[in-house]
């Protein structure tokens, strides 16, 4: 699925590293949908994500609006899920931000289990970034790209001004 649209270029972007989209249609229609990582991904502005290559990254997951309340990110996990470890991955991790309470919802309840928190905040135009001891054993940290341009001004690209709320790392079942 390599499609401009609201999102600029980023489907390339993604394909180009080498991450993957699992898809639930309904006939032309795309239901929902969730991209899957190996590597290091874009995340929140000028931060992106590293975590160790023993799990697959769960991120953008998106349910179109006709098709809340069916459980379909939630479907789409568990498949992922099941792929990750049929293919040697000790299973997915996602990064959900604590506002994001449908997506909360969801890894709950798939068993999916908090195991750190990460805050941002921007000071004097520099993103400075934090984890929490319980995303060590999973290699989960955010960063900034050594070669990432500095923001022109203290706004964030995506509009949302510093400090940034935690957000929350949640990992594979217990």
């Amino acid at each position: 699925m390599a499609r401009r649209g609201r999102h600029g270029g980023f489907c390339e972007e993604a394909a180009a590293r080498g991450d993957w989209c699992h898809c639930i249609m309904d006939g032309d229609t795309i239901a929902s949908y969730g991209w899957y990582a190996t590597g290091a991904v874009p995340a929140l502005d000028d931060i992106w994500i590293r975590f160790s290559p023993s799990y697959l990254y769960m991120y953008k997951g998106f349910t179109s609006p006709a098709y809340r309340g069916l459980k379909l990110h939630a479907y789409g996990m568990a498949r992922a899920a099941a792929h990750a470890v049929d293919n040697g991955y000790r299973g997915p991790i996602s990064f959900v931000e604590v506002q994001n309470e449908g997506s909360l919802r969801s890894v709950a309840r798939l068993g999916y289990r908090i195991f750190g928190t990460c805050p941002q905040v921007c000071v004097a135009g520099k993103t400075l970034a934090h984890r929490t001891q319980g995303c060590a054993p999973y290699g989960f940290e955010l960063f900034v790209p050594e070669d990432a341009e500095p923001p022109s001004d203290r706004t964030p690209r995506s509009g949302r001004r510093a400090p940034r709320s935690d957000a929350l790392a949640s990992g594979p079942p217990r």
